[in-house]
């Protein structure tokens, strides 16, 4: 009695794949080009 779910006929779920890496890596790059920020401040 296995059903099988093919993962291709679900409606959404690339979209929410994709929401959720961009969810994911948005702080990375917001700190990626905030650290080659050419301003003399610097913080320690």
């Amino acid at each position: 009695m296995s059903i099988q779910y093919d993962v291709k006929h679900y409606l959404g779920l690339g979209a929410l794949s994709v929401a959720f890496f961009v969810y994911l890596y948005a702080p990375l790059l917001m700190v990626f080009i905030y650290s080659l920020n050419a301003s003399p401040i610097t913080g320690v």
